[in-house]
């Protein structure tokens, strides 16, 4: 097993949905975020090999989170 660090955009895009009714296309949140859409999809799909400390602030802020809500660092079967 090896452990990784693993963002959690999907489950917040995911929670936001649930807490206000609404959904939440990628293009909105680039929008609101000021990041591309393809930015937003490849952090949803965890296909970031590097991570940006402007892109962690931008999705901090929308989320109105903690950098320890965005990531989690676990064991992975890769």
């Amino acid at each position: 097993m090896v452990k990784k660090i693993h963002n959690r955009v999907k489950e917040l895009i995911a929670e936001k949905e649930r807490r206000s009714g609404k959904r939440y296309p990628y293009r909105d949140i680039a929008l609101s975020t000021g990041l591309s859409k393809n930015t937003v999809g490849k952090w949803v799909r965890n296909e970031t090999q590097e991570y940006d400390r402007g892109v962690i602030a931008k999705f901090l802020e929308y989320f109105d989170c903690e950098i320890s809500d965005l990531f989690v660092y676990e064991e992975t079967d890769d």
